[in-house]
């Protein structure tokens, strides 16, 4: 699957059986065996990728400090994003996009990423980290933000760019409720 993964960040949304085949060292028989041809072998890589993906958010709900811990899962962390990161992010989006059969997983795959995220802000809210807030909401405008900045940085090969944007829309989205609820309490203040 880390190879499926390495041929599509390399090679785009066009790679070939044949590629994916010489990247994981077997033969594309062999892979249509298993598989049943490219995009349900694509299919699979993504799935296992989305599979690591929610573990990490389940990881970062448990620990003490979750926002902390969602912003190394988002590559802002102790382990930063790379150029590599970007390029497999924006191939995946586009394939999803080129492939019908990506497109009906996708749509359960995205509900199940915002609800996942979700439940990350709202442990960063117990712990402390963050005021309270609609945690759903701000996390489908993180996902929205995530998914437009993988492509457009991916293409301008910017990681220093991502990494500064993502910093700015993550201290916009989460500092948003807050002041969204002093500007309520503020407005009640001067109607009493």
């Amino acid at each position: 699957m880390a190879a499926v993964t390495e041929a599509l960040a390399r090679e785009g949304p066009g790679v070939t059986l044949a590629t994916i085949a010489r990247h994981a060292g077997l033969s594309a028989p062999r892979l249509i065996q298993r598989h049943g041809g490219r995009d349900q072998l694509i299919l699979a890589a993504f799935k296992w990728s989305a599979a690591g993906q929610f573990k990490a958010l389940q990881r970062t709900v448990a620990a003490d400090r979750p926002l902390r811990a969602l912003l190394a899962v988002l590559g802002l962390g102790e382990r930063e994003v790379s150029g590599r990161d970007l390029r497999v992010g924006a191939q995946w989006i586009v394939f999803e996009w080129a492939s019908p059969t990506m497109r009906r997983f996708n749509r359960a795959y995205q509900t199940r990423l915002r609800a996942a995220l979700a439940d990350v802000l709202r442990a960063a809210v117990r712990s402390g980290e963050l005021p309270p807030h609609d945690s759903a909401l701000v996390a489908e405008r993180l996902l929205v933000h995530l998914f437009g900045m993988a492509m457009y940085y991916s293409f301008m090969n910017d990681v220093a760019g991502y990494r500064r944007e993502m910093r700015r829309i993550l201290d916009w989205l989460i500092s948003s409720p807050a002041a969204a609820a002093r500007a309520r309490v503020s407005r009640r203040r001067r109607a009493e």
